[in-house]
């Protein structure tokens, strides 16, 4: 499930411009016995000119199990 994101453009993407990303794990915790995670992803054009940041929040499956089945379904 996805309860929520948040972007932010620091410049437009423009046409032509090669696009990179980097991802790291922004924060993780537990509320109501369910698992969450926010990702920080970072958009870099060819210059490595940041052009947005996205923050992702998913809620996991509490188990290494129950995350293979949701990646399998």
């Amino acid at each position: 499930m996805n309860p929520g994101q948040h972007i932010v453009w620091y410049e437009p993407l423009r046409v032509g411009d090669i696009i990179t990303m980097k991802q790291k794990t922004h924060d993780k915790w537990i509320r109501r016995r369910h698992c969450y995670i926010t990702n920080e992803l970072n958009f870099f054009d060819q210059r490595h000119v940041k052009k947005a940041t996205w923050w992702a929040t998913l809620i996991l499956p509490r188990t290494r199990e129950d995350i293979g089945r949701f990646a399998r379904a």
